[in-house]
């Protein structure tokens, strides 16, 4: 694990003043807590996530898209963590960030795909432009992120990479999506039953 001293002291511009609050922090009871706190949250994330796959397979006796996007998450979450209580690599978090948005919006394409009856033919006939632009959204911010202006490193010029913004826009508009989808979900009913 790497400490906020060590980060410090791998700087070349570090002063003492910097080393001595860098290691105050880690000293302060808040830090432990605040550990403590989102080791926890994960901890129950990650069983959760591994009882619904137990479950899913328990129930269905089979592998599908449910549970490997469940592992996937876990596997980000656990990923996210050890990133967090190392070295900080910048490109590491873009990756977690961009796999997990691209999945959770492939999974809402996949549940909107899967809708039968009327209200499915409907739903899909009216989101497949939606589901193409996310589609090239998602491949040019990914084309842009090994662009050096724009891709997920920061420097003394570029504190925060403008691909992690693009990530961030990209999902808040899923979100929105989500939401519209919702709000809307009585006018799709209407056009028939789901039931086959």
């Amino acid at each position: 694990m790497v400490t906020a001293v060590e980060q410090t002291v791998a700087r070349t511009d570090a002063n003492d003043a910097e080393l001595e609050a860098a290691s105050e922090t880690e000293k302060h009871w808040m830090h432990v807590v605040k550990v403590v706190c989102i080791v926890g949250k994960i901890a129950i994330v990650v069983l959760m996530l591994t009882f619904a796959i137990w479950m899913y397979h328990s129930k269905y006796k089979k592998c599908t898209m449910i549970p490997i996007m469940l592992f996937f998450y876990i596997i980000c979450l656990i990923i996210l963590i050890a990133l967090d209580f190392t070295r900080k690599y910048i490109a590491g978090f873009f990756v977690l960030i961009f796999l997990s948005n691209y999945f959770n919006f492939l999974g809402f394409y996949k549940i909107l795909d899967t809708l039968p009856g009327e209200p499915g033919v409907v739903l899909r006939q009216k989101t497949l432009w939606y589901f193409r632009v996310m589609n090239v959204l998602y491949a040019v911010t990914l084309i842009l992120a090994f662009v050096p202006r724009f891709g997920p490193f920061c420097s003394a010029e570029k504190v925060y990479p403008p691909c992690m913004n693009w990530i961030a826009c990209l999902f808040i508009v899923n979100f929105i999506f989500h939401v519209v989808i919702d709000c809307n979900k009585d006018f799709f009913f209407e056009k028939g039953s789901i039931a086959v």
